[in-house]
């Protein structure tokens, strides 16, 4: 459960990097075809991958 919540937080707070980035006037594609890598609480790695929707964020684990 709390991994879940720590899940969540992360992915309001990327929501909302996303949103202020859009309205920069850097490119769209510079920005969101990247990865970003975080390191979870139990040591496994979630990429991070920013779609160029801005809007959906998608988390995967790997074991």
């Amino acid at each position: 459960m709390k991994k879940n919540r720590n899940v969540f937080k992360q992915k309001m707070i990327f929501e909302r990097i996303c949103k202020n980035m859009a309205h920069s006037n850097k490119s769209v594609n510079q920005l969101f075809n990247q990865q970003s890598v975080i390191e979870q609480n139990d040591g496994q790695l979630a990429f991070l991958i920013m779609s160029s929707t801005l809007h959906r964020v998608h988390f995967k684990n790997v074991g």
